[in-house]
């Protein structure tokens, strides 16, 4: 059974600070390789945008492109398409950090995971399950995402939510879930950013503030929440915008 809940914008301030315990902070490495990864991805996201098709009439822009990739692997011989919605490797990913969670903690009452393609809590959760069977697992999901249930509608906030149903998302996992919308998760972001130098996009503000209801209500302080990125994607906007 799903229990519903719409995270508010009133989270207190020092609750969402509270929530942090231990912060562990590891950066990407900035090497040449990786910049040049990442000019071969915007290439092939351009590629695919090139098209210049509409939005698909259920599944949005996220079905729009997938369609357009199934074209490019009909005419392309050996391409690869990851497919991080469907790929079984994207949960299994995680198996690793399941058990660094379990190796860390001596107990947990409450795991809180975003929910988009649904790898990183289909990972996770069986890991931590099988040490604490009585975990309580706790999924949160953008509003007018699909994931869930609701109607699709125009998704502001990027990496989090979905606009199709990837089979990764493990829906048996969660004991119950919540929605938070763009501008509640970006208040989140930039106080958390404020007030206890954590930073990261707007899902990282949407875990926190999930994390503090749940320490709230819940009334746990055993508690671990899955930030899911970190800032580096948001650097040379945040420059530009301010002239650095």
């Amino acid at each position: 059974m799903l229990a519903a809940h719409l995270c508010p914008s009133s989270a207190p301030h020092s609750a969402l600070h509270a929530t942090i315990g231990r912060v562990r902070a590891e950066d990407p490495t900035r090497s040449a390789a990786w910049r040049l990864d990442n000019v071969r991805t915007s290439i092939a996201f351009l590629t695919i945008q090139s098209a210049q098709r509409p939005p698909h009439p259920t599944g949005g822009w996220q079905r729009s492109r997938r369609d357009r990739v199934g074209e490019l692997l009909a005419r392309l011989p050996g391409a690869y398409w990851p497919d991080q919605y469907n790929n079984p490797d994207n949960p299994a990913g995680y198996l690793a950090l399941g058990r660094e969670i379990t190796d860390q903690f001596q107990h947990l009452d409450v795991l809180v995971c975003s929910v988009g393609t649904g790898g990183h809590g289909a990972g996770i959760a069986p890991v931590v399950r099988e040490r604490w069977p009585h975990i309580r697992i706790v999924g949160f999901d953008s509003t007018d995402s699909t994931v869930f249930g609701q109607p699709a509608a125009h998704r502001l906030m990027r990496g989090l939510g979905s606009s199709i149903h990837p089979d990764n998302v493990a829906y048996d996992i969660f004991d119950e879930v919540h929605w938070i919308g763009p501008a509640e998760a970006l208040d989140a972001c930039r106080r958390l950013a404020a007030g206890s130098f954590v930073t990261g996009g707007w899902s990282t503000g949407a875990v926190a503030l999930a994390a503090a209801w749940c320490a709230r209500e819940l009334d746990s302080d055993l508690m671990c929440a899955v930030f899911p990125d970190g800032p580096h994607r948001y650097w040379q906007s945040w420059c530009s915008a301010s002239g650095t």
